[in-house]
């Protein structure tokens, strides 16, 4: 039997085997496809519509809840009055931006309340509407058919709500509606056409349908719509064979129409179909040349790789070329061997890779151990921000921070609302201002378990090409412990500051120079020198060696050295000059600081005036030697005295009968003084009790509701709560103040001998100001004989107005006195905002103050209290100020009679 020839054989069975069958699978399948693609054309519209017809009803959806929430806050008068409601109404629509219109009827139809505010509708009866008969009956809401409106002169519809005494009717301007067809369209050959039930034109692409309400119920596609058949029909138009396809809007029965021409829509699928014949008939035909030419040249080479590829797969790489009279064999030989070279380099630099790759992970776990246990003990933890998908992913150690679950999602919100309140304004600002590329490095409070911890923030921001801000990556890191030790050092710092400033000297340390180079000094220096420390730090303006007397210079110098040589503290007497020439005696007590090494680094000690001592014994000295004359000349006087006195006697019985007849009168005015002190007693146990009593209560009930429901008050529930305990403690405070200013000359007082200096500093501890408000003495206050109590009021309410009304950063207070003969006068001064003339005598009238209590709390009685005091005492008040300059308090305090209490004070002792 003859051998078939293998060419002639693969032939054939490649045309009866290979290329019959794939002709035929080829038409097959192309009449598959162009069905398919018809009915996936046809769906196209459908399902485009279907999405369409969906976003339209989440659309839809907005202004319900919208409405729902607006008929909550309008039945709750509590949040908003009905006298505010046309403005709540208008806030609404320019910032939602939902309705063009919101109204409500009372159970008669009548407008009661409307937004924008027309008083031309205001009161009309809408009865006679569709949408109010229709609500009428019902508990549901309420969806309108369509109509054009008169404000806008566009397609709406108005979305009902019942109220308990009426009807809440939303008006929703449809037009906004194109803006969802035109996003939807796939190209100019298709129409998206929105009708309401009744087939009227609702959204068109020709406005002018809309606004004639045109109805185009008479289209196939329509007419099968609006008997609740969706799906994709044919109809005409014009004589065009058209396509259309219709879903209906479940909430409003509204139908979503999306159209376009026959001939357009299966263009495609023709010109494809067209193209796909050619094709395959050419492919068929170059397939059967080349595969006759080629087929006998593949089997030989094909059966040698296949030998070669069983070897090397068993991992013998060495490769025998074959033997061939073709490039393209040689060619994939080489090609063959080639690549089996390169899979061998491959494989043994995969191992070294592994290998490399395994002690880089190994690396890398540890690192980041170490990277977390850093975390750990620095209570550092970092984040993630995606700022457009607003997704914010923490490290573990970032919620243990906050103190929020492991793994809950977060966004920035969230983190804002685990802040603490009273920084939320400021983090979220610092954040804005990030977000337009300023640094964002902070530190604010947050608040975990109820407990207040302070975190630093700081994070990277980065930017899109056009400079939107796309993910931030930063790191939170606590900081309590820090903040905690950073108040005490301030606390530790203030007191330090006021003990300097109230001590009767100047503290200092300097360098070891002949003109003693001061390094710091107290604010003591201005009363001992005149000079304000900062002239003498550095010798800015002069050194204090200049204003060593010249005659003491040298032996202060020789003393100060001589003390350090034994490492020993000095102390010694000498004079000075001040800024204004006088000349003045101090005392200086001080010590060298010397470092580990033995090394004088500064001189550090304490320098008071001690003029006064001096002149004193100076003084005494004189009167000792004058003192005998001084005894001759008294009793020379005495007996001319004994004389007068005789004389006066004399005249003393008559005056004593006359005083006997005014003392009559005097108790009949005492009787009736003690009357009316008891009624003002019995006043102040009303105000005290029966006024008090109820406001303790009501603070306290209004405390335990805050704690109890502080869960059911939204934001203006709680600021309400929180209004009524301001209400509360303000009333409280008048009260007391009323009972201050009635206490004052009807207590009677304890006097006593009173250091006016001790006695303010001890009010400036009291109120405790705050680190930018600096208080001076311009001079050493006198001692005199009062009752403590109401001169603490008097400095107290002084000291207190200038630190409470302070608007400046650095603020002054100074506080001075001079003697004027009979009088002390004392002053006040502030550089603070200033009072205006025209307020000089309101601000001493009871209950009056100059800016509203809710900036800055007062009961107003204050200074009333201080210009009552100061008048019992028989002294004056007035004020010196303009608006913007500053203002300054004077008082003054009359010397009569202060010799003869000390004298009382004296012999009590």
């Amino acid at each position: 039997m003859k051998s078939l020839s293998l060419k002639n054989t693969l032939t054939l069975n490649f045309v009866f085997v290979a290329a019959l069958p794939l002709i035929i699978t080829a038409f097959w399948g192309l009449y598959n496809l162009s069905n398919n693609m018809e009915r996936e054309i046809t769906n196209k519209n459908y399902i485009l519509a279907k999405s369409i017809a969906g976003e339209l009803e989440v659309i839809l959806g907005h202004p319900l809840l919208h409405l729902k929430q607006i008929r909550y806050v309008t039945e709750r008068k509590d949040i908003v009055s009905p006298d505010d409601l046309n403005d709540y109404f208008t806030s609404l629509i320019e910032v939602n931006r939902v309705f063009d219109m919101i109204k409500v009827l009372d159970h008669k139809g009548i407008v009661t309340h409307l937004a924008p505010f027309d008083e031309n509708i205001l009161g009309l009866d809408m009865s006679n509407q569709e949408y109010y008969r229709s609500s009428l009956n019902t508990d549901k809401h309420y969806w309108s058919k369509t109509f054009i409106s008169s404000q806008t002169g566009m397609p709406t519809l108005a979305l009902t709500l019942p109220l308990k005494q009426g009807l809440l009717v939303g008006h929703l301007n449809l037009s906004h509606l194109n803006k969802i067809t035109d996003r939807a369209k796939i190209s100019d050959l298709e129409d998206v056409v929105i009708t309401d039930n009744n087939g009227v034109v609702i959204v068109h692409p020709k406005g002018e349908l809309v606004c004639e309400r045109f109805n185009v119920k008479h289209f196939n596609h329509i007419r099968q719509g609006l008997t609740g058949i969706e799906g994709t029909f044919k109809y005409y138009l014009e004589g065009v064979e058209k396509i259309g396809s219709v879903v209906i809007v479940p909430q409003t029965g509204w139908l979503v129409a999306i159209s376009q021409s026959v001939d357009e829509a299966f263009e495609p699928i023709k010109k494809l179909r067209n193209f796909i014949y050619v094709s395959i008939m050419v492919a068929i035909l170059i397939a059967i040349l080349i595969s006759l030419t080629n087929l006998h040249r593949i089997l030989q080479p094909l059966s040698h790789f296949a030998e070669e590829s069983k070897r090397i797969a068993g991992g013998d790489y060495t490769y025998k070329l074959s033997k061939a009279s073709y490039i393209e064999i040689d060619n994939l030989n080489s090609s063959f061997k080639t690549m089996i070279d390169a899979v061998k380099t491959r494989e043994d630099a995969l191992r070294d890779e592994i290998t490399e790759r395994k002690q880089v992970e190994d690396k890398l776990i540890k690192n980041q151990y170490y990277l977390t246990k850093a975390q750990e003990i620095g209570i550092i933890g970092t984040w993630e921000l995606d700022i457009q998908k607003n997704i914010l992913k923490w490290t573990d150690e970032n919620y243990k921070i906050f103190g929020v679950p492991i793994g809950t999602e977060m966004n920035y919100e969230i983190f804002l609302n685990c802040v603490h309140p009273d920084d939320k304004d400021y983090v979220h600002k610092k954040w804005s201002a990030g977000l337009n590329k300023e640094p964002y490095d902070i530190e604010h409070r947050i608040i975990v378990n109820d407990k207040v911890k302070w975190v630093r923030e700081k994070a990277d921001i980065e930017f899109d090409t056009e400079g939107n801000p796309v993910m931030a990556i930063g790191f939170t890191q606590e900081i309590t412990d820090r903040k905690h030790a950073e108040e005490t050092l301030k606390d530790k710092e203030r007191s330090l500051a006021i003990l300097m400033s109230n001590l009767p000297g100047m503290a200092y340390r300097c360098k070891n120079y002949k003109n003693w180079t001061m390094e710091f000094v107290s604010n003591g220096s201005y009363g001992l020198t005149g000079y304000h420390p900062s002239d003498l730090i550095n010798n800015k303006k002069i050194a204090y060696g200049e204003l060593i007397h010249t005659e003491d210079q040298e032996q202060v110098w020789k003393t100060v050295q001589s003390a350090l040589s034994k490492k020993e503290s000095f102390q010694f007497i000498y004079r000075i000059s001040n800024i204004a020439g006088e000349e003045k005696w101090v005392w200086e007590k001080g010590c060298g600081i010397f470092s580990p090494d033995g090394e004088l680094q500064s001189l550090e000690g304490f320098i008071s005036d001690i003029t006064d001592r001096k002149q004193a014994e100076e003084e005494l000295e004189t009167h000792r030697e004058h003192l005998e004359e001084l005894v001759e000349d008294r009793t020379n006087e005495l007996k001319e005295k004994t004389d007068k006195i005789e004389k006066s006697r004399q005249a003393l019985t008559y005056l004593l009968e006359d005083v006997n007849a005014s003392r009559e009168k005097l108790q009949k005015v005492n009787i009736e003084f003690a009357a009316a002190n008891k009624e003002l007693k019995e006043f102040a146990y009303i105000v005290s009790h029966d006024l008090k009593a109820p406001l303790r209560a009501i603070s306290q009930l209004t405390h335990w509701i805050s704690e109890d429901y502080s869960k059911v008050f939204n934001d203006d529930g709680k600021m309400q709560m929180d209004l009524i305990i301001k209400r509360v403690k303000r009333m409280d405070g008048l009260i007391d103040g009323i009972l201050r200013y009635s206490r004052v000359g009807r207590i009677r007082e304890k006097k006593e001998r009173l250091d006016l200096n001790l006695l303010v500093n001890e009010v400036i501890n009291n109120i405790a100001p705050p680190d930018n408000i600096q208080i001076i003495f311009e001079k050493k206050l006198p001692v005199v004989f009062r009752d403590s109590t109401r001169m603490e009021q008097v400095f107290q309410n002084l000291i207190g107005n200038a630190i409470k009304f302070m608007d400046k950063r650095e603020g002054i207070i100074r506080v001075g006195c001079v003697d004027e003969g009979a009088f002390w006068k004392f002053s006040v001064f502030d550089n603070g905002p200033g009072i205006d003339k025209r307020y000089h005598d309101k601000i001493f009238q009871i209950f009056q103050t100059l800016v509203p209590r809710d900036e800055h709390e007062s009961t107003g009685i204050g200074l009333t209290l201080v210009k009552k005091i100061i008048g019992l005492y028989g002294g004056s008040v007035s004020v010196g100020s303009e608006a913007g300059h500053g203002t300054t308090f004077f008082f003054t305090l009359p010397k009569k009679g202060e010799k003869y209490e000390k004298l009382q004070a004296n012999s009590s002792g």
